[in-house]
């Protein structure tokens, strides 16, 4: 939907004749595999065949595991459906592009300030919690722009908390609700395509003095 993925996994496959089968190229056979940059990738050290692709963007996902976008060359989630590469050694193809389309377009937004200004570079962690455990971990996180605003999109419904660090500890890292610590931050309940603004924060000068150790006589 036009945003740059940042954590981007590549899978090749190719046709097992023995097994009938589509399988994974293995990681010795493919010795490179790489991004030029978010949006461009590479696929080296192929040999002439046919393949099949597919690729998972991860980092969204409130599973537990991560997972948010997967899908094959082709227009499908399905190896077995998906289009065919031909590939002749030495030689580029090109014009493998995919449309990772959002399946969950929640969105939480808002504005870090200090002291009533806007405040670049500081790290706004998403957490989610593992329904397995029921302890809260950090999905992904993101910056904050010269005007103190962060956007995280993509974003399947459930629950939520922020976090916002500052990475210079100029300011005293915070959780959204109040507090220091996730486990006590005020939860955000999304629903399937529903927009939270005003997730905001005001970051308080970090003192060095609060944690003196105490002076007995």
């Amino acid at each position: 939907d036009g945003r740059s993925i940042h954590t981007v996994q590549l899978t090749v496959y190719e046709w097992n004749e023995t097994r009938q089968r589509w399988q994974v190229v293995s990681d010795t056979e493919l010795s490179q595999i790489y991004f030029q940059d978010p949006e461009n990738y590479i696929v080296g050290q192929l040999n002439t065949g046919v393949y099949r692709l597919c690729i998972n963007a991860t980092g969204w996902g409130v599973d537990g595991n991560g997972e948010r976008f997967v899908t094959c060359y082709g227009d499908t989630d399905n190896v077995e459906l998906a289009t065919d590469i031909a590939v002749t050694y030495g030689q580029a193809t090109t014009g493998i592009d995919f449309v990772l389309e959002d399946r969950a377009a929640g969105r939480i937004e808002g504005t870090v300030l200090a002291d009533g200004a806007p405040q670049s570079g500081v790290e706004v962690e998403l957490y989610a919690v593992d329904q397995d455990t029921t302890t809260w971990w950090r999905m992904v996180y993101v910056e904050t722009d010269t005007d103190g605003r962060y956007r995280i999109d993509g974003l399947e419904s459930g629950e939520y908390r922020v976090r916002f660090v500052d990475p210079n500890d100029v300011f005293t890292s915070i959780v959204y609700g109040g507090g220091f610590s996730i486990e006590t931050g005020q939860s955000i309940v999304l629903e399937t395509g529903a927009v939270m603004a005003d997730v905001d924060a005001n970051l308080l000068v970090f003192d060095e003095q609060i944690y003196l150790p105490l002076v007995t006589r």
